[in-house]
């Protein structure tokens, strides 16, 4: 009988925490990002070098691998940038695009790497918003005032966000990776 009642609420709890993580975008989530997208000075996207260095591959070795942190205190470390491309008005509504569109059909997925190389940042008036990408285990993280998870995305998205990526320029990680 515990055996039973072990395994139901098992079930329970998987089911919970498999709702809670393909339940979708929401509305308000939706609006938000998109407002901040439109509403920002600027929208640049960036390659970057990984945070999980290893030192001895390091070059110079009076770096640490404390420099190759992609952000410190909320603002970016430049040294860490490989490529970066400044979008257009109409690659933010593309980006927009993409990024807000409904999602079709999402299967649960676990990290692997979570070892994000390419983000987008957005400023207005002086403050960074910023989404970082790991393209190799579809893994997303934010900035606190961009509720987005990688629950949006589906593989075609994943697939049309890459592509953006790749026809802004960003091609050097991809190439290394072999993606």
């Amino acid at each position: 009988m515990r055996r039973k009642i072990s395994y139901i609420l098992s079930c329970f709890l998987l089911t919970q925490i498999i709702f809670n993580v393909s339940k979708g975008q929401t509305t308000e989530n939706i609006n938000r990002l998109k407002q901040i997208i439109k509403s920002a000075d600027s929208v640049v996207l960036i390659s970057h070098q990984s945070e999980f260095v290893n030192p001895d591959e390091i070059a110079d070795k009076t770096d640490t691998v404390k420099d190759y942190k992609i952000w410190d205190n909320g603002k970016i470390n430049r040294q860490v940038i490989i490529e970066s491309q400044l979008l257009l008005d109409s690659d933010k509504i593309n980006l927009s695009k993409i990024l807000l569109r409904q999602v079709l059909k999402k299967r649960l997925q676990f990290a692997e790497c979570d070892d994000p190389q390419h983000s987008i940042i957005i400023y207005k008036k002086n403050k960074q918003s910023y989404i970082d990408i790991c393209f190799g285990c579809r893994r997303i993280h934010t900035s606190t005032d961009i509720e987005f998870s990688e629950s949006y995305l589906d593989e075609r998205k994943w697939q049309q966000l890459e592509s953006f990526f790749k026809r802004k320029g960003l091609i050097k990680i991809f190439k290394e990776q072999n993606l």
